[in-house]
């Protein structure tokens, strides 16, 4: 997944840390191993290079799939998980080569390849309508592999752990010091190594996700381009939301609406998310510094 983990476990009894990590560590590489672009052989890769009609994937592959193709309905096509083609045109791919605008007939060909509406998915058959169809899973698997860690954690009897993955989290029980999970939400600084906290949430048997556009981005012309693209038009959204922070049970789900109301922008995406009642936290930004708007259920 190109990131880093961590999980904390408060236990009464023993925990055997070794063989815990390992087992960590394998269910990661598994969904890794099925869902990365970057692997050859995973699933996506395979479906990728394919033609149209149908290969077999994994269930895993499958449920994540579903939930994407589920968000990409509620958002009319926002969210869009066949956005695979433009990431990478922008160079917010495989490869981070993003710092210059791509020709605007490679932008109109690339958008002939795309459409969540080409996609099918029949059990286990993920189905193409469209040779060329390429499918990105970035905005669901991290979270996902976050509740197949959290899921291990419960079968092995830990009650009381917080389990991250890149920035999304899930935590359940309380910390070593008897307390909820407390974690923060970054300010959305132009500068990697900020670590400045906008605000903290404590974590009541749930998961937290955010999406940005202060990591992966260019300036052109005083504009900032993010690897937030409307298929719409192609071109990345522009706007003042700089980063949207959602709670949710599921952390797969909080991942991909947070990317959803990011590319919504502030107000069709606080209104979705007070629609479907999920709780958010928006961040954008002003001429005074940043702006917070919340959903009812934050």
């Amino acid at each position: 997944m190109g990131t880093s983990w961590s999980v904390k476990i408060v236990s009464d009894q023993p925990v055997d840390q070794q063989n815990t990590q390992s087992a960590i560590q394998s269910i990661l590489d598994d969904v890794n191993a099925k869902m990365s672009n970057w692997e050859p052989s995973s699933d996506i890769s395979r479906f990728n290079a394919s033609g149209s009609g149908c290969i077999e994937i994994s269930p895993e592959t499958a449920e994540v799939v579903e939930i994407s193709l589920e968000m990409s309905l509620l958002t009319a096509g926002v969210f869009d998980v066949t956005l695979g083609p433009l990431i990478e045109l922008w160079g917010f791919g495989r490869e981070f080569t993003a710092d210059q605008m791509p020709e605007a007939q490679a932008i109109e060909s690339r958008l002939e390849q795309i459409g969540y509406d080409k996609l099918r998915l029949d059990g286990t058959g993920l189905c193409k309508d469209l040779d060329g169809l390429f499918v990105n899973l970035s905005a669901t698997a991290k979270g996902y592999g976050v509740d197949q860690v959290a899921d291990y954690l419960v079968n092995i009897g830990v009650e009381h752990y917080l389990v991250e993955v890149g920035g999304e989290l899930r935590g359940s029980g309380l910390n070593g010091d008897s307390q909820q999970w407390r974690v923060g939400i970054e300010t959305p600084l132009d500068n990697l190594v900020s670590g400045q906290v906008q605000a903290v949430v404590e974590l009541d048997n749930q998961a937290l996700a955010t999406s940005g556009d202060y990591r992966n981005y260019f300036m052109h012309q005083g504009v900032r381009y993010s690897h937030i693209l409307n298929p719409v038009t192609g071109y990345p959204v522009v706007q003042d939301l700089a980063s949207v922070t959602v709670l949710h049970n599921s952390a797969a789900w909080a991942d991909a609406w947070a990317t959803a109301l990011l590319a919504l922008g502030p107000e069709q995406g606080l209104a979705l998310a007070e629609q479907k009642n999920v709780a958010s936290y928006f961040i954008l930004r002003s001429e005074t510094g940043f702006e917070i708007r919340t959903s009812t259920d934050w």
